[in-house]
Parts: structure tokens; C-alpha cells; sequence
């Protein structure tokens, strides 16, 4: 049970080690707005057998910019994925 637990732990640790951000605006000169798009992906991993799904929900999302914390928009409140249908450069937009 322990090891089921550390693999479940490593598989969410990877997979948000693969979230893709990228920031809007230009090189040098004074700060603006930006835009920030996040992406889910998976490094499908070695799971036991009869796993056929993953789901992780998200509830909310935040950013930290000048003016403090902001919550930024979901598709649907919650948001479930089955992270096991995101591998082999398959993605879905978070935000």
C-alpha cells in the first residue's frame, strides 16, 4: 500500500513538473500586462496493472502578480482530467 501511495505521489509530482508556461510581453522597459496559458501534459508512467484511468481535479488555480494573489479562470469549476489520456505530446488547456 505504502509503494502504491509513493508511485501515486511521483506520478503528480511528474506531472506537474510537465505543466507548460509561458509569459506574454517583450524583452526590456517597464512591466506591462502579460499572458499566462497553461497546459496539462503526462510522461504516461508505470502504474499497477489494472489502472486504466488517473483523474486529478483541480479546484482553483492562482497567480501572484503586483497587485496580490489572483484566481484565474477554469473551464468548468471543478476540473477533472484523466491525466493518463495526456501522454505522447497530447495536452489539454488548464488556463
Amino acid at each position: 500500500m505504502k509503494l502504491h501511495r509513493l508511485l501515486i505521489f511521483i506520478t503528480i509530482a511528474a506531472s506537474f513538473l510537465m505543466i507548460t508556461a509561458c509569459g506574454g510581453g517583450g524583452g526590456g522597459g517597464s512591466a506591462g500586462t502579460g499572458e499566462l496559458a497553461i497546459d496539462i501534459t503526462d510522461a504516461k508512467p508505470l502504474l499497477p496493472d489494472g489502472v486504466t484511468n488517473f483523474y486529478v481535479t483541480f479546484t482553483e488555480v492562482l497567480a501572484h502578480g503586483k497587485g496580490g494573489w489572483e484566481s484565474l479562470p477554469l473551464p468548468q469549476t471543478p476540473y477533472t482530467i484523466d491525466l493518463l489520456q495526456f501522454y505522447d505530446d497530447n495536452t489539454t488547456e488548464l488556463v
